[in-house]
Order: C-alpha cells, then sequence, then structure tokens
C-alpha cells in the first residue's frame, strides 16, 4: 500500500545510521526506530513470518493485532498471543542488534492452539 512504500522510502542509509522524515519534512537519524501504529495492508494488517519480521520488509518486526502471521492466518487477536509474542520479539531484536559475524538464529513463534476461555451464565454461575 502507499503508507507502507512511503514509510519505506522515508528510511534511508545515512552515514551507517538512518533517517526517517517526519511528516512536517524533518528529518531525524536514528540508530533503533519503534513505531506503534496500524498495519498497512489491505486489511489494516502487517504480514509476519514466524520471527514476527514483515514479510516486505525483514528490518521490521510486528506484533498483536496490527500483525498477520502469514503461516497462521487464524490466529486469534487475542492479548494472550500478543503477550507471548513480546519475549519472542524482544530475543530477536537484541540478537539482531549484536551484529554479531555469527548471531544465534531468531527464535520462531507458533501461536498457541488453545487459549483460555471465559463463560458466564447469566444466572451468576
Amino acid at each position: 500500500s502507499s503508507s507502507s512504500s512511503s514509510s519505506r522510502d522515508n528510511c534511508n542509509q545515512h552515514r551507517n545510521r538512518q533517517r526517517v522524515v517526519l511528516s512536517d519534512g524533518s528529518k531525524e537519524e536514528y540508530d533503533i526506530c519503534i513505531i506503534a501504529t496500524c498495519g498497512s495492508g489491505s486489511e489494516g494488517v502487517i504480514y509476519i513470518n514466524n520471527t514476527l519480521q514483515s514479510i516486505e520488509s525483514p528490518s521490521l518486526f510486528a506484533l498483536g493485532d496490527c500483525a498477520e502471521l502469514v503461516h497462521y492466518p487464524n490466529t486469534k487477536k487475542a492479548g494472550v498471543v500478543a503477550v507471548r509474542q513480546g519475549l519472542l520479539l524482544a530475543h530477536n531484536i537484541s540478537v539482531l542488534l549484536r551484529r554479531h559475524h555469527h548471531p544465534p538464529p531468531l527464535l520462531s513463534f507458533t501461536p498457541p492452539e488453545h487459549m483460555l476461555s471465559l463463560i458466564s451464565m447469566s444466572d451468576g454461575r
């Protein structure tokens, strides 16, 4: 989509750092850029692989409601999924930031088959 490509176009290499162009046209350099937003796919999501990396741009990670696992398209949009993805995301970003010559492999996320379900009867049971 256009917002996805414009976001990608705004991040350019510059002296081993990156720049982002803000909506007012100003440019800011950064080492790590974390953006909290809705996705940009046709359904308003970012399509990710099992390592939580964007299919279109592997340097972009996403999780939770804004992300759609391409290998598990029926994963529920539930808080428990995002919480479980969070620890894995922290590990994977940490691995990439260390920039080792032989980094450990990124971890892969597998959604839970069953999640806690609470049912309430109208009579208080």
